[in-house]
């Protein structure tokens, strides 16, 4: 009896050793090298964590200058730092529109003209032989070239006038004009009048005429369609 005890301890003892064995060999990765425990994976990521770069600073919000405080009426506007006369775009003004391009005129190619209002320039240039349709007027929207619009505000006649201050070579010119004390950027083809969007969906005449109610039937909005006079830069 004492004999098949000493057996049965034996045989235990034998056994829980076999199974310490086995556990170490099944926590042996293939590669024979024991995987890192859960507390060495830690330790082991804390370095990289620490030398991680820095995020990155927030955007720097977009030049607003339309939302600068509205200067007196009559009083120019302060283009930022940038160049011109594309600086100019979404600057507050307080001269009338026909004041601001009449200035910008003068100060891009020289010449001044002394009109008080859009019917008053137009018969200038009439005398001087200045005024030109905008049927025959394709090739003189060079930087610096004047157009009146008709019907652009309130439907009156000669009531907006913008500059020209580049052109792509396709005919299609880059306006500059003041409406409702901000300075704007427009387009204009006057060998497409009623084209919005060309065939590559780039805009070619800007909605261009100022929203009343009730609007009439056949009422036009483009630049194409509104412009009536040309004066070419001298």
């Amino acid at each position: 009896m004492r004999r098949s005890l000493v057996s049965l301890g034996l045989a235990v003892a034998v056994g829980a050793s076999g199974c310490a064995a086995l556990a170490r060999t099944r926590r042996v990765g293939t590669d024979g090298v024991a995987p890192a425990s859960p507390a060495a994976l830690t330790e082991a990521a804390a370095p990289a964590t620490a030398s991680s770069p820095p995020a990155p600073p927030p955007p720097r919000p977009l030049p607003a200058p339309h939302r600068a405080p509205r200067p007196r009426a009559g009083q120019p506007g302060t283009p930022p730092d940038g160049p011109l006369p594309r600086a100019w775009i979404g600057v507050r003004d307080g001269r009338e529109p026909l004041a601001f391009a009449l200035a910008l005129r003068a100060e891009l190619v020289g010449d001044r003209w002394d009109a008080t209002d859009g019917p008053a320039l137009v018969a200038a240039a009439r005398s001087r032989g200045l005024a030109i349709a905008p049927a025959s007027a394709a090739r003189e929207l060079r930087p610096g070239a004047l157009v009146v619009f008709d019907r652009a505000v309130k439907g009156a006649p000669a009531s907006l006038v913008a500059l020209v201050t580049a052109t792509d070579g396709t005919g299609v010119a880059d306006l500059m004009f003041l409406a409702a004390g901000v300075v704007r950027a427009g387009k204009l083809d006057l060998a497409h009048p009623t084209r919005h969007k060309d065939d590559r969906g780039r805009v070619v005449n800007t909605y261009l005429r100022h929203r009343e109610d009730p609007l009439p039937d056949g009422t036009r909005f483009l630049a194409g369609e509104l412009a009536a006079l040309v004066i070419p830069p001298p």
